[in-house]
């Protein structure tokens, strides 16, 4: 990863067994996703998200526990853009101490209008910049060819004053996170999934109801 970010582990870091905390490696991350945000978009502030025009919020996170980090080590954070997606984007990181890999893992972080108090697609000077970065990465896009798709969903409104209903296929079930209602722009709601190679051509009757 071409962006690295260090912190050394001070004695408040650690557990109750001298070992860096479990919550300090999430603590790390964010310092290292924050700088290397600012680095591709140096208008980036996450203390005034209101600010600006636009901002993003820090919607989910998966991390790895590789090794133990002790006190004074330094920890090297290194982080890259995974998929970019229509206003969600994937922030990777791995943490070394050297070359002992400690932790690894990534986030998704949400275009947001702080006004509206709503998500809303990223712009576009944002999503080239990440898909430059993402590009950069080396980090394979697309899915693979020889399968058309994995899931099936039916999905809808996530405001209950709308009766928009999305029936379609996706790769993984987290895109479905990042679809938005087409009648009022709001964050659509899972409710059914079925898995299948040609989604679209399950039939309905045989979906898994998650909403039971």
């Amino acid at each position: 990863m071409s962006f690295i970010h260090s912190e050394r582990v001070r004695f408040g870091d650690l557990d109750a067994m001298r070992h860096l905390n479990n919550v300090v490696y999430l603590r790390y991350f964010e310092s290292a996703r924050i700088a290397f945000l600012r680095s591709l978009f140096p208008g980036h502030d996450p203390a005034h998200p209101e600010s600006g025009d636009f901002g993003v919020i820090f919607a989910e996170c998966h991390i790895a526990y590789r090794s133990p980090v002790h006190f004074d080590e330094v920890v090297d954070v290194g982080c890259s853009v995974g998929e970019v997606r229509r206003s969600a984007f994937q922030v990777r990181f791995e943490m070394k101490v050297a070359e002992r890999l400690a932790a690894e893992g990534y986030g998704w972080l949400v275009g947001f209008d702080y006004a509206k108090q709503a998500s809303t697609p990223l712009p576009e000077r944002l999503k080239a910049a990440l898909e430059a970065a993402w590009a950069d990465s080396g980090i394979p896009s697309g899915r693979p060819p020889t399968i058309q798709a994995m899931f099936g969903v039916q999905l809808i409104c996530s405001d209950e004053r709308c009766d928009h209903v999305l029936e379609t296929a996706v790769w993984t079930l987290d895109q479905a996170d990042d679809l938005l209602c087409e009648g009022c722009d709001c964050l659509l709601q899972l409710v059914s999934v079925w898995e299948s190679q040609e989604a679209r051509a399950r039939p309905r009757a045989a979906h898994l109801d998650l909403a039971a």
